[in-house]
């Protein structure tokens, strides 16, 4: 690196450094530009270790990155010959404005850097502004967006107004999960169900009495068929726009070898509704869903139990946390959206919203202003909220 790291004053005085992960090599990039090579790849165990993360940070969502895009990088910034302080992982996407860096449920932080005083921590943010910004810069980019893994909560109001000032809030909704129902499942049946909707456990405890319907969970690939035949329907029936199947499906053959699940719901032995969760650390989240339009029309009400045979799964599985993965609105807001009824649904399975800090947008060039207004307008003109 051409300028020297920011320093920390006082006897413990430390140098960041900046570590890329490419092609299973950890380098360690001093300011002398001395590389060391360890051979030993960076494992997941190392981003379970953080207070906030997701399965988009684990090592096959890194391969799969790589995959699709020869520009995707994984750096970590820690003290010198220290800690791991910080994730990112982005890579450069083009769009119709031109080129942006995109960094994909990062910066994330370790326990390290949150136990740090305030001045350190702003340090470390401006560290990864600067890093950031260079990138984007040499890569021709006219915007570089960042999803802080930091919960809007008032322990981290200062850290977030920090940021704040670096950066401004980018003119789009709460897309990646990044506004999110979680569920602790350390607790028992008992009191998971009691905290539940009165509606939602009595709709539970209907299905777990029919011998009609019944949930296996699968490890299959062969459930991912049945997945895009419910998938497809449901496309077809609301109008919207999805990525392709082939681009699903590589995504996530990217988990099959160990990460995914699939629960799928059956009515008199046929399949009516395929969810596909994946498991990382301590959580386990339904990552994506569908059910058979028919099915709906006659009010089977699959996704009941399809949540419940999950839940009990994951607690089997050991994990702490079931993430519903998104499709949720600020606790605050109370207009009308496309999200109402997914929200209203989600939130009958009790636990907490996590509400992460607003994805944030550094702009490169004056083009970025330009993309502002347009996707400010683009944004409401959908039916989506910008102030979250």
């Amino acid at each position: 690196m051409k300028s020297a790291p920011p320093r920390w004053g006082g006897a413990d005085s430390i140098v960041l450094c900046t570590c890329y992960y490419t092609n299973h090599l950890l380098t360690l990039i001093t300011m002398k530009i001395i590389q060391k090579k360890i051979v030993k790849p960076i494992n997941d165990k190392i981003i379970n270790n953080f207070p906030y993360y997701s399965f988009l940070l684990s090592d096959q969502r890194y391969r799969y990155n790589g995959e699709i895009n020869n520009t995707s990088r994984r750096v970590f910034i820690l003290k010198e010959n220290g800690p791991i302080l910080a994730l990112l992982s982005y890579q450069i996407i083009k769009s119709r404005f031109g080129y942006h860096l995109k960094c994909l449920h990062t910066p994330a932080f370790s326990k390290h850097f949150f136990n740090l005083e305030a001045n350190r921590q702003n340090q470390v943010i401006k560290y990864i502004n600067n890093l950031i910004e260079k990138v984007a810069t040499k890569n021709k980019c006219f915007l570089a967006r960042l999803e802080y893994m930091i919960p809007k909560e008032s322990k981290y109001k200062p850290l977030i107004k920090f940021i704040q000032t670096k950066s401004k809030d980018a003119p789009i909704q709460a897309v990646d999960a990044t506004i999110t129902q979680q569920i602790n499942i350390s607790q028992s049946q008992d009191i998971l169900l009691s905290n539940m909707r009165s509606s939602t456990r009595l709709n539970i405890k209907k299905l777990l009495k029919q011998t009609d319907i019944s949930v296996e969970i699968s490890q299959d690939a062969k459930f991912l068929d049945y997945f895009f035949k419910f998938h497809n329907q449901t496309r077809l029936l609301k109008h919207y726009k999805e990525k392709p199947e082939s681009v699903i499906r590589q995504e996530i053959g990217c988990y099959l070898d160990k990460m995914v699940y699939f629960p799928v719901a059956f009515y008199r032995g046929e399949p009516i509704g395929v969810w596909i969760c994946v498991q990382f650390g301590k959580y386990f989240a339904n990552y994506l869903a569908a059910l058979d339009v028919n099915m709906r029309k006659q009010n089977m009400r699959a996704s009941y139990l399809l949540f419940w045979e999950s839940l009990l799964k994951a607690k089997n599985l050991g994990c702490e946390i079931f993430d519903l993965w998104g499709g949720m609105k600020p606790d605050d807001y109370n207009k009308r959206t496309k999200w109402d009824g997914i929200n209203s649904f989600k939130r009958g399975f009790g636990g907490n919203t996590l509400h992460y800090m607003h994805i944030q947008d550094i702009p490169i060039t004056p083009k970025y202003f330009i993309y502002n207004i347009y996707s400010k307008h683009r944004t409401r003109k959908m039916g989506y909220y910008l102030d979250w």
